[in-house]
């Protein structure tokens, strides 16, 4: 009888083994997987369309850290730390394939990553500046620390009010809201909720935040030549040909300066172009209805001098902080090491 038992309990405990190791393979794979997944679907208004050289570098190593200048950051959107439910999320998306997880989970960055970015900086010594005062260094006026970063938002999504905003205040930084002043305060487009006038000007009244462009709705694609484009690079002409502040694109970028002017009691400086990059014309478009400058995800810091609006370096490059950037890429961005 003893020896039955004894043999049960062996049995009962290579079942557990043999229960564990087939679990943690699984979860082993799904972490694989989770790691190795792709930006969003070239469909979706998040992804930045391949047209553009520069666009597979986003989630690559960083190429420019070593070089002199001010690293400028861009963020999208923030969500909680890993729970119960994004768990079984995450396996429903890897393990099944099911739409489970949205498109702009690639460009969140979770809250316990972040604090531990802002910690980072407060700690380490770092000042985090204005974009205006990052201008008024690029065309040889005052000299930044070489402590220095630039954070940047793009969008507008309320995750920053609930997420990202106290842990500024907490680590005594500040950011640059690039907002899509056309979808303040609605809810929907790519599953974000945007904040509405009431709440950027409570973000500008408490230092935390600076708001700023990313158009008024022209973060959307067009389909020409069998090929999804950026709808802003394309809608830049007039019905003549000709690149026109009577563009679409031209009357979207007033609709969006106008936005600003009404609810923020102030003129826009600088734009962020949507999918992060635009070309000549767009740029030129820009600096003619009153951008000062315009900020792409090119991977290239901030350097002075800079010789103002005959300049041909108009543009500020950006590093994107996405799903996949490690903590060991941060630090080589901001340390330049």
């Amino acid at each position: 009888m003893g020896s039955r038992a004894a043999l049960d309990s062996v049995n009962a405990k290579r079942i557990a083994a043999t229960c564990f190791v087939l679990l943690a393979a699984l979860l082993l794979f799904a972490w694989i997987r989770w790691q190795t997944r792709g930006v969003p679907p070239a469909q979706s208004d998040l992804d930045v369309p391949g047209i553009f050289v520069e666009a597979r570098k986003i989630e690559s190593t960083v190429p420019d850290a070593r070089a002199p200048g001010i690293p400028v950051l861009c963020y999208h959107y923030f969500r909680p730390g890993l729970n119960f439910e994004r768990f079984v999320r995450i396996l429903g998306a890897v393990l099944l394939s099911m739409p489970t997880i949205p498109d702009n989970d690639f460009w969140s960055v979770s809250e316990p990553e972040f604090e531990r970015q802002m910690r980072y900086l407060h700690d380490q010594g770092f000042t985090t500046a204005t974009i205006a005062q990052l201008e008024e260094h690029l065309r040889g006026g005052a000299t930044l620390n070489p402590k220095t970063v630039v954070l940047t938002v793009d969008d507008g999504d309320m995750s920053f009010l609930e997420i990202a905003a106290p842990i500024l205040r907490r680590y005594q930084q500040r950011a640059t809201v690039f907002m899509l002043t056309g979808y303040s305060g609605t809810v929907g487009w790519n599953d974000l909720r945007f904040m509405n006038g009431r709440e950027l000007r409570e973000l500008e009244r408490s230092g935390v935040a600076h708001i700023e462009s990313h158009t008024h709705r022209m973060h959307t694609k067009l389909r020409r030549g069998g090929q999804l484009v950026p709808r802003f690079l394309v809608e830049n002409r007039d019905a003549h040909g000709v690149v026109s502040t009577v563009s679409p694109l031209g009357r979207d970028l007033l609709e969006s300066r106008n936005w600003i002017r009404n609810e923020l009691g102030r003129e826009p400086s600088f734009l962020s172009w949507p999918f992060g990059f635009g070309d000549a014309a767009t740029d030129s478009l820009a600096r003619a209805l009153g951008f000062q400058r315009v900020f792409t995800l090119r991977q290239e810091k901030a350097h002075a001098p800079d010789s103002g609006a005959l300049s041909p370096r108009r543009t500020v490059g950006r590093f994107a902080i996405t799903a996949r950037t490690s903590f060991h890429t941060f630090q080589k961005i901001v340390e330049g090491s």
